[in-house]
């Protein structure tokens, strides 16, 4: 309205024209205000900007939000800083251009780039308007990333859905409820129950692929319902099924239902497994679990299976009837604390912890003995085999044990026996040596009886006061000196031949130590080697082996030599035919690196027949006459040297003569030579030793302990002469008396006595614990026939020295230096 052509109006008129114009200004102002409120609230991002340059000219607040920038940021900028770069050309963003030839109104998809440098996911829909003559265009941005993601999220996982659907290997269905129709099944499904095509599979319900009954004696239609109708609320439902195939044929099957949305609609998937080889498994392991049962409730050994930590998990009624614990009992107990006696168990302790880790240990896969702790406290001794296994990764032990009560009692007889028998073959050939050793021990007894008489007939004549007017003196002492060589040199003759015959004839048949075999050869020679001689037959030795000592025991390698040396003086006695009769007997180190020792014995006697060599060894065959044999010797050899790991093998020709080998494993020891004599064409020729050192003397109280008045006179003059003083007891009662009185440095003490034995006197004192600064010494000739080695060792620990009989000044004086 122009007011200057109004002035005709009258004031009235004029003021309420003036009133009206300012209500419109107010209403197009608040009209502005709502507007503007509204373009700041909406939640898409409104920008625009001129559709000529692309000068941004306004924007609300959610545009500030999407790009973190501030209206100020955004208002007169190019809109292509809204984009990121690659999406600009020259200009304009890409986006601008595409909306500028769109004449359509549908969304345009972008991307667009945040001050912060994050891109973002858009659509912008878009309208041109024309503002104050100006052609704007009007951008409405939705930021759909989060909407992109997971549309992009639920395509892959339909995808993988789909890829596990059809390339499962289990049966994988669809049914729709609630007719519980198929509409898909994978190619699996189709194999599994031999239809072609999934259309023809879906023509089929849930129980048409079942036979009328189920196992279990319900209607597979009625009970398919039902659990189908289960799994709708449940979620999802397992359970196991008979199928049938289109062929007809039924299959046992595990079905997982599962409750499913698809598409906008609740379904069922349902996955099937065959698992007519998981039953054959079953029942298969249920006949070798039912066998196993009846092996392991039926046998005569402990069957006992433990865990890692030692626990008994397995315990059969053979361990209980063994050990007298019951299964109840047994199980969850620690096997090793339980059965095992106390000084294994730290041993058991250390491997537990390497057996956990690997199933390895230096026991399993091995079969040794042990005493194992029965319920009532008893030893019972066992057989014990180990083995590991591997369950559900962790290791187990099984252990069978087999009582060998029994078999220990049997073995010990048969080893009495055995031990009978050899020294019945002892005996048999002591009886051969009586003549020898009479000689061997006489002469000597000449010796020292007439060399005595002399030596007492010089003293006779020294007393006389003319004895000197018609002898020197000087070979008068000389020839005693003589006249005591000889008695000494035949009093070690006797010694040396009574330890030899003792060795031979031990009865401690097991002990097992070092043997020096070129002396157990000359020793056997010595007491055998004259009955030899007196049938006109040479023995000859050639030992020459540079290593001969052996573990074994003396007296049984000795019967060994001595019976084999008696079968070939037997043929050759025999053998009347052959003048130049001959025993020759070699030993040398083997080629096999020195480890064996190749003893061979020859005789150039008769031979043996071919047909007889196979049975040789075989207990009593014998090709001698009945009264010179029992045929036990050579099968009593070859058991002895198989013993020590060796062999034993005879070679013979008819007219030529015979050859035993024996071969001997060595032992790396040093070789000590013990011998100290030699043997010359046959004879035994002692060497003398007889030094006697003067200069020895100790101070100190001794008591010496024995029944024989002429060894305690002989005690008495050697320790009195070296500086003790001594004291005498007869026996062991009046020895304990006087040593609970008196205090003794050394005590010398025999075995055999009368009242209280030596052994007694020791384990008194012992216990009592008296006497403990003395020295206890063992002087004895026959400790080792009252004794065996298990119990003589024991007593062995008790003394402080050994002396054995008969004994020489030196003997005691070594023994006494050895104590100081």
């Amino acid at each position: 309205m122009n007011i200057q052509s109004s002035n005709h109006l009258a004031l009235p008129e004029l003021v309420a024209e003036v009133a009206a114009l300012k209500l419109e200004k107010a209403e197009i102002l608040s009209i502005e205000k709502r507007n503007r409120l509204f373009f700041n609230t909406v939640r898409e991002a409104i920008v625009i900007a001129e559709v000529k340059n692309g000068i941004i000219t306004d924007c609300n607040y959610a545009a500030e939000v999407l790009w973190k920038r501030s209206r100020d940021e955004l208002i007169g900028k190019q809109q292509r800083i809204l984009h990121p770069k690659e999406l600009s050309d020259g200009g304009f963003s890409t986006a601008l251009k595409q909306l500028r030839k769109k004449s359509s109104i549908a969304p345009v998809i972008t991307k667009i780039i945040r001050a912060d440098g994050v891109i973002r996911d858009v659509s912008i829909n878009t309208n041109f308007i024309e503002v104050d003559g100006q052609n704007m265009l009007f951008g409405a941005f939705l930021d759909i990333t989060e909407e992109k993601q997971i549309r992009k999220a639920l395509i892959e996982s339909e995808e993988r859905y789909r890829s596990l659907f059809e390339n499962s290997r289990d049966a994988m269905m669809l049914i729709i409820p609630p007719k519980w129709k198929f509409t898909a099944i994978n190619n699996s499904g189709l194999e599994l129950f031999g239809v072609s095509t999934s259309e023809e599979f879906t023509a089929m319900g849930p129980w048409t692929i079942s036979p009328e009954i189920q196992p279990d004696g319900q209607n597979s239609k009625q009970k398919a319902k039902r659990l189908l109708e289960m799994t709708m609320h449940t979620g999802s439902n397992f359970f196991e099924w008979t199928h049938k195939k289109r062929s007809g044929e039924s299959f046992p099957a595990t079905v997982l239902l599962t409750r499913v949305s698809y598409g906008g609609k609740t379904i069922i998937q349902a996955t099937v497994r065959d698992i007519t080889t998981q039953k054959k498994i079953e029942s298969d392991l249920r006949e070798s679990n039912a066998r196993l049962n009846a092996i392991t409730q039926a046998t005569q050994d402990g069957i006992v299976t433990t865990d890692a930590e030692g626990r008994i998990i397995f315990w059969n009624p053979a361990a209980e009837r063994i050990l007298g614990y019951s299964e109840n009992e047994a199980i969850g107990q620690n096997l090793h604390l339980l059965l095992a006696p106390g000084l294994f168990h730290s041993k058991y302790k250390q491997a537990l912890s390497q057996f956990s880790l690997t199933g390895e240990v230096t026991s399993v896969r091995k079969i040794f003995r042990l005493n194992a702790i029965a319920k009532d406290h008893s030893e019972v001794p066992i057989e014990l085999s180990l083995s590991s296994v591997q369950i559900n990764g962790n290791w187990h032990a099984v252990g069978v044990l087999r009582d060998i009560s029994e078999h220990i009692k049997i073995e010990n007889e048969r080893k009495k026996m055995t031990s009978q028998l050899c020294h019945a073959s002892k005996l048999a050939l002591i009886g051969t040596l009586e003549a020898n050793v009479a000689h061997e021990i006489n002469n000597p007894l000449t010796v020292i009886l007439c060399a005595a008489e002399r030596l007492h007939q010089n003293l006779s004549i020294k007393k006389s006061t003319h004895y000197y007017d018609n002898h020197d003196e000087t070979n008068a002492e000389f020839s005693t000196y003589e006249l005591i060589d000889d008695i000494m040199v035949s009093a070690s003759r006797i010694a040396t031949i009574v330890k030899e015959l003792k060795n031979y004839a031990r009865t401690d048949n097991d002990v097992i130590e070092k043997v020096d075999v070129h002396q157990c050869i000359n020793e056997t020679l010595n007491i055998f080697g004259y009955l030899c001689s007196n049938d006109n037959i040479k023995v000859e030795t050639y030992l020459e082996s540079t290593d001969h000592t052996i573990e074994a025991n003396l007296g049984k390698l000795q019967q060994v030599i001595m019976n084999i040396i008696s079968n070939s003086k037997d043929a050759l006695v025999g053998h009347e035919s052959n003048q130049d009769k001959r025993i020759v007997i070699r030993s040398v180190d083997k080629v096999d690196n020195n480890e064996s020792l190749l003893i061979e014995i020859s005789d150039n006697g008769p031979g043996i027949s071919q047909e007889h060599i196979p049975k040789i060894f075989d207990p009593f065959f014998t090709t001698k006459d009945s009264k010179k044999g029992t045929g036990l010797g050579l099968a009593i050899c070859h058991n002895i040297i198989t013993t020590y790991g060796g062999n034993i093998e005879i070679e013979s020709e008819v007219g030529i003569g015979t050859t035993t080998r024996i071969i001997l494993p060595k032992n790396k020891i040093d070789n000590n030579n013990f011998q100290n004599h030699t043997l010359e064409n046959g004879q035994l020729i002692f060497k003398s030793n007889n030094k006697i050192e003067d200069s020895f003397f100790i101070k100190g109280k001794v008591l010496i302990i024995d029944d024989e008045k002429i060894i305690l006179k002989t005690l008495n003059h050697i320790l009195f002469t070296i500086g003790m003083e001594v004291f005498q007891a007869s026996n062991g009662e009046d020895a304990y008396n006087m040593i609970k009185k008196e205090s003794f440095d050394y005590a010398l003490l025999d075995l055999k006595m009368p009242k209280m034995r030596g052994d007694q006197l020791i384990k008194k004192i012992k216990q009592e614990k008296i006497a403990q600064n003395t020295k206890f010494i063992l002087v004895t000739g026959d400790f080792f026939n009252d004794y065996c080695t298990e119990k003589g060792e024991s007593l062995m620990q008790m003394f402080d020295g050994y002396i054995r009989k008969p004994f020489r000044y030196q003997d005691i004086v070594a023994v006494l230096k050895s104590l100081l």
